[in-house]
């Protein structure tokens, strides 16, 4: 496989994991507002797997045999977590952001020009997660509005 094609199975195989992940732990998160924000997280990890979908396709690679594992694999990690921990998690998820933007900066430059709407909203999705738990760290109230502004405008 290129390099564009490795980084686009695992970017895909990745938003798969986290929507299942992310449906996992709003599943047993008992507090509403953390809840919300774990299935508007999860939104916009199925939303940037449906796009990057067409990518998949158009480059002629077959993954749906890894998919159920990637699903599976999300729940279980869930399954290993303390819902009651949130700050655990948002530390958890805030630390392992910079190396998926780097990932998903590189695949968008190979991607060539000009830049597939799908690849640019595969960067901004992660750089809305990283805005969301940096604002959550910190104790703002607003911190799900980078999610929801992405959901609104992804591109």
């Amino acid at each position: 496989m290129s390099d564009y094609e490795t980084l686009l199975r695992d970017a895909y195989i990745g938003e798969i994991f986290g929507d299942a992940l992310f449906g996992a732990l709003a599943d047993a998160q008992p507090d509403a507002d953390r809840r919300e924000k774990l299935r508007t997280l999860q939104t916009v990890e199925a939303r940037t797997a449906t796009s990057l979908r067409r990518l998949v396709e158009n480059a002629g690679m077959k993954l749906s045999s890894a998919e159920p594992k990637a699903r599976d694999d999300g729940r279980k990690l869930a399954a290993t977590l303390d819902a009651s921990d949130w700050n655990t998690f948002v530390h958890l998820l805030h630390d392992s952001l910079p190396t998926f933007v780097e990932k998903f900066e590189r695949l968008r430059e190979l991607g060539g020009e000009p830049v597939d709407p799908a690849l640019n909203a595969l960067v901004n999705h992660e750089r809305a997660i990283q805005r969301f738990a940096e604002l959550e760290l910190s104790g703002d109230k607003r911190s799900i509005k980078p999610l929801t502004d992405h959901l609104r405008k992804p591109v």
